[in-house]
């Protein structure tokens, strides 16, 4: 995975996100996706999507979280991003197709949830994708 935070007119980045693209695939390298990310209240967004960083115990009931995330429309991350001595952190991702002012609540109540139900959040994140050139890679987990 290769990111960069570029700066500039949204047709600016494009063109360069179409040149970085080129210069991977001539060093021998296939770029699956391409994402273009703005703040969650970009007016013309694809989809907009939180991201909720959980510190989660060792030993935990699997099945409850997975419930509760699906009640949300959120789906749990299959491989831990880091593990730790007592801990994981795994991150949930919720996706709406906008506009922000219809999301916000939505992801607010995923995080509440969250918290009432006694989960760590360690951090959240939401952001309007732009541009996705690859979404059928999440079909079947999310909406």
């Amino acid at each position: 995975e290769i990111s960069a935070c570029l700066v500039g007119s949204e047709m600016c980045i494009r063109d360069r996100l179409s040149w970085i693209e080129r210069e991977i695939e001539q060093c021998g390298q296939k770029v699956l996706r391409i994402k273009l990310e703005a703040p969650p209240d970009h007016p013309t967004e694809l989809y907009l999507e939180q991201h909720v960083k959980l510190r989660l115990r060792d030993g935990l009931d699997w099945t409850a979280l997975a419930k509760l995330s699906k009640r949300h429309g959120a789906h749990l991350s299959r491989n831990a991003r880091s593990r730790h001595e007592g801990y994981t952190l795994r991150f949930l991702t919720q996706r709406h197709p906008g506009p922000w002012a219809d999301a916000r609540p939505l992801f607010e109540a995923l995080a509440k949830v969250l918290v009432s139900a006694g989960y760590d959040v360690v951090a959240r994140e939401a952001e309007a994708i732009l541009v996705d050139t690859a979404l059928h890679l999440d079909r079947g987990w999310i909406s």
